[in-house]
């Protein structure tokens, strides 16, 4: 709610964070928050013990898209079966991330050992950038995909996309 306090109209993007520990609380978020852009990364059922199914996690989640009219763009992991199901719910545009061919972005290349940060090769249609992040492990690359995937589909290139993940 802080977050959503402090939006104002010179905002152009707001990027809020929403996870859940019980059953209905999406839906809620969904309502107060009514996104244009929902980035869908993975269905785990690791923070809670409040669903007992992935299926169940994955229908939770998936309340995050009913307020995505025909215009709100779903931003999805397609290595993901679970979120990649919830393609079905969608009345407006879908773009999808991972490693696997035929996604709108896709990584190549990925480089996580240890004590090395993330780093891949992103590709969007024709363009290709090589990506440096500060993040730690391999399970890092699909929240990359996905701000990636969200920055493309707002109209900042590639490149200038990949050059934001190195800080310092």
């Amino acid at each position: 709610a802080e977050t959503i306090l402090r939006t104002r109209f010179r905002h152009r993007f707001t990027v809020i964070e929403v996870g859940t520990r019980a059953p209905g609380a999406l839906q809620r978020a969904a309502w107060m928050i009514a996104p244009h852009m929902v980035v869908m990364l993975r269905v785990l059922n690791i923070h809670s013990n409040a669903f007992r199914t992935l299926e169940e996690m994955a229908a939770e989640k998936a309340r995050l898209l009913s307020r995505l009219g025909k215009r709100g763009v779903a931003i999805l992991n397609a290595d993901d079966p679970g979120v990649l199901a919830m393609r079905a719910l969608c009345r407006g545009p879908v773009r999808t991330f991972g490693l696997a061919p035929g996604c709108f972005v896709t990584a190549s290349e990925v480089a996580a050992r240890w004590p090395r940060r993330l780093s891949f090769r992103a590709s969007c249609g024709d363009e290709s950038a090589w990506v440096e992040t500060n993040l730690v492990g391999q399970h890092m690359v699909y929240a990359a995909l996905g701000a990636l995937t969200a920055a493309v589909f707002c109209g900042v290139p590639l490149a200038k996309a990949a050059a934001c993940f190195k800080i310092g």
